[in-house]
């Protein structure tokens, strides 16, 4: 009786200093609107709260230069950052790789399906949307312009707050094209619109989105989160949390997987 009064104890006051511990902050970069990315990713924080044993808060910004400042006041313990932040993450403000989405990442230029324009040079001085400037699709995209000799005043660009105002702004001819990443065309509530676009390029492909964490977490949290993001479609429960948040296939990161990001044909932004 004596034994079991004490593991019960044991067990009540482990789950009450795991109550009281300060919460460890997850970042997501603002690739979505504010709602919908908090109705995905709240799964995640509590599928990491619970392998954890330790609260996990789930932020966010409503722009990337507004997330990309937290980076840089290092306001979050574990972020989920796109690959040009990363650089800025990891060179800068002491964040450490964890895993990265073990795909590619490139951006598309996509055209309504029935629309005139086959090529590039078909769109010159024709609006094009992209998202935010800071994004690495837009980024890709720039670059892409460039090694193919094409400057921005050769077609109307303009930005839009994110993947899917880009793809409505062509479905409603507000646009001729956009940029966007192949992923968004597979979005729940975006299958419809697949089916009414067409590609015109895709860029060279970079590494995927990648998990960091700060490196004030001690080195057995961050191994542990590291096992966590690359093992979670090994069981039921992290299964259902990758289908929900798109989040399936992470593999182990280096910081030398970026390297390439690091190179002339990059320049910071």
């Amino acid at each position: 009786m004596r034994y079991w009064l004490i593991l019960f104890f044991l067990t009540f006051s482990a789950q009450s200093l795991a109550e009281k511990a300060t919460p460890l902050s997850l970042g997501i970069f603002p690739h979505l609107p504010l709602y919908p990315l908090h109705k995905r990713y709240t799964s995640l924080a509590s599928y990491l709260s619970k392998q954890l044993k330790h609260p996990v808060t789930l932020k966010t910004k409503s722009s990337c230069p507004e997330f990309r400042t937290a980076l840089t006041q290092e306001e979050y313990d574990i972020a989920l950052v796109q690959p040009f932040d990363y650089l800025i993450a990891h060179d800068q403000h002491h964040y450490k790789p964890l895993a990265r989405k073990d795909t590619p990442l490139r951006a598309v230029l996509m055209v309504k399906k029935d629309s005139l324009f086959h090529t590039l040079d078909d769109l010159k001085q024709q609006e094009i949307v992209s998202p935010p400037k800071l994004t690495a699709i837009t980024q890709l995209f720039s670059r892409h312009l460039k090694q193919h000799h094409y400057t921005r005043d050769d077609f109307l660009l303009k930005h839009k707050a994110n993947n899917f105002d880009c793809l409505h702004a062509v479905l409603l001819n507000q646009a001729q094209a956009c940029v966007t990443a192949p992923h968004a065309l597979h979005y729940r509530g975006t299958q419809e619109i697949h089916k009414n676009f067409r590609k015109i390029i895709q860029t060279d492909p970079i590494p995927h989105m990648v998990f960091v964490a700060h490196q004030r977490l001690p080195d057995i949290t961050r191994q542990r989160v590291k096992d966590i993001i690359i093992n979670w479609g090994k069981s039921p429960e992290g299964k259902a949390m990758a289908q929900q948040t798109k989040l399936n296939r992470f593999v182990a990161a280096t910081d030398e997987d970026y390297n390439i990001l690091r190179s002339p044909a990059y320049p910071p932004q």
